[in-house]
């Protein structure tokens, strides 16, 4: 069964993310199956520590991921803890 991007963060009441629908889709299941939204995170966060090494692109996605604020603190930091952490660290 294939994951349809039916409903976005801004249909459900939150500003859309910059990082489009992985991201809102993140958010709406965070909302839905916390336990499911945090797996997943943190396998995105995984993924892209492995592709580093050959697409920077990898690198810059989890970053922007991490430090989006239209996601939960928890997704952004099961996703790269350093990188949440530093950017709630500017905010202070």
């Amino acid at each position: 069964m294939a994951m349809v991007w039916t409903i976005s963060s801004r249909a459900a009441g939150r500003a859309t993310s910059m990082c489009g629908p992985l991201a809102d889709e993140l958010a709406r299941l965070f909302f839905v199956n916390s336990a499911a939204a945090l797996s997943r995170a943190k396998a995105i966060g995984e993924i892209c520590d492995a592709a580093e090494e050959f697409c920077a692109e990898a690198f810059h996605l989890k970053r922007r991921l991490a430090t989006d604020n239209a996601l939960p603190k928890s997704l952004r930091r099961a996703i790269d803890a350093a990188a949440a952490d530093d950017q709630e660290g500017d905010h202070v």
